[in-house]
């Protein structure tokens, strides 16, 4: 079943704390937007703002305000600015099922993450404020479209490297960028890790109000995928640092040392891997090289002097911190490598 189909068939589960529920027992308030939607202690809370992880039952959202209090021309205007872009909607009697997201005029075929990602976010929070299913129904729709469109390779023509129908987002998903400078390739435009971020919490937050797990499964996934592959792109990266030379034949005073700290502190952190891949040897060489400079540990008097005032002066915090956990990653290891 792919997952358009899945939108209009699959009948998810629903979870309120525990309990068994049913949209039509949901309360049928809205939330308070000057309210932050993790202020619930009830829903587990990130630096990032959202949790991605596996729930037993899912949390709910506080319905702690009511529609009387959203003014009418803030909701007329908010469906106004949604129908101009993803409308017209379908009316009562339509099939939703049939229903697809227009092309937006931005977006590789019409679809870019980031602004679907808020489109997403936004239909739900119509839902809360409205109880009309079609909002919610609107939300899914256009999820399964991204996952369909940006799930897989520009021509359409299979679902990225590792994803299937049924978990399609396990090759990751494309930003949308018209052009595909950032793919040499040819299969992608790119994947940005702050949009896929966004489109975590999309999903996270449907899978919360939905009572779906599956959305949230999805989200899990999806940041399992962007790690596989921001760590090939990463190797890649130092399989030329190390095999071109030409970069650390520049003097020092054209480079960045806590760049280059933060290369040697991955290189650490590949344990063994950077030991059978040849580039172990890397970490010490960059540490040595700005040692030579007078940079670190601590800056000489001479190169005190001669940075006075400089921006070189101004990051040092930042450089001699990273230079420290270059030396040793510490916890910044994964366990056991």
């Amino acid at each position: 079943m792919t997952n358009s189909s899945r939108a209009s068939t699959h009948q998810p589960r629903r979870f309120a704390l525990g309990k068994a529920t049913s949209a039509a027992s949901w309360p049928k308030r809205g939330f308070n937007f000057n309210h932050s939607l993790h202020d619930d202690h009830r829903l587990p809370t990130s630096t990032s703002g959202f949790v991605v992880g596996r729930y037993s039952t899912l949390p709910s959202l506080k319905p702690i305000m009511s529609t009387s209090r959203t003014p009418d021309t803030a909701l007329t205007k908010f469906l106004t600015a949604m129908s101009s872009i993803y409308g017209p909607f379908p009316t009562q009697g339509d099939d939703l099922s049939a229903w697809t997201p227009p092309p937006m005029a931005e977006g590789h075929r019409g679809r870019y993450l980031w602004t679907d990602a808020f489109a997403v976010v936004n239909f739900l929070t119509l839902y809360r404020l409205t109880s009309n299913p079609l909002y919610l129904e609107l939300g899914k729709r256009l999820i399964a479209t991204v996952h369909d469109t940006l799930g897989r390779t520009r021509d359409l023509s299979a679902r990225l490297p590792g994803a299937t129908d049924s978990n399609p987002l396990l090759g990751g998903l494309r930003i949308g960028k018209v052009d595909e400078e950032d793919d040499p390739e040819g299969d992608g435009d790119g994947q940005y890790f702050h949009y896929l971020t966004i489109w975590m919490f999309a999903l996270n937050r449907t899978a919360v109000v939905t009572g779906d797990t599956w959305y949230n499964d999805q989200a899990m996934e999806l940041a399992r995928s962007w790690a596989k592959a921001i760590t090939r792109k990463a190797m890649a990266c130092l399989r030329r640092l190390v095999d071109d030379k030409s970069y650390f034949e520049r003097p020092t005073s054209r480079r960045l040392a806590f760049r280059e700290f933060g290369t040697a502190m991955g290189v650490r952190c590949l344990g063994h891997l950077a030991r059978e891949w040849e580039i172990g040897h890397l970490a010490d060489d960059i540490a040595r090289e700005w040692e030579m400079s007078g940079l670190v540990p601590e800056p000489t008097p001479e190169k005190k002097k001669a940075m006075q005032g400089s921006r070189l002066a101004e990051l040092m915090p930042i450089t001699q911190v990273m230079y420290a956990s270059a030396l040793v990653p510490g916890v910044f290891k994964k366990i056991g490598l």
